[in-house]
């Protein structure tokens, strides 16, 4: 299966988020805010980056 640039982009972004909360955080419930809001965090950047490099790929 081959995936497409935003379905790596999401995996990563699950992966790490996930790294990060469990290496950050103690309490489970401190985990999954964490891992939710980083998540959101990283896909919103990437989104908000590939957007301002539109204009540049033509």
């Amino acid at each position: 299966m081959i995936l497409n640039h935003f379905q790596t982009m999401v995996i990563f972004a699950l992966a790490v988020s996930a790294a990060f909360a469990f290496l950050s955080k103690n309490e489970m419930n401190e985990r999954i805010r964490y891992a939710v809001w980083a998540f959101l965090a990283f896909l919103v950047v990437a989104l908000g980056l590939g957007w301002l490099m539109y204009p540049f790929s033509h």
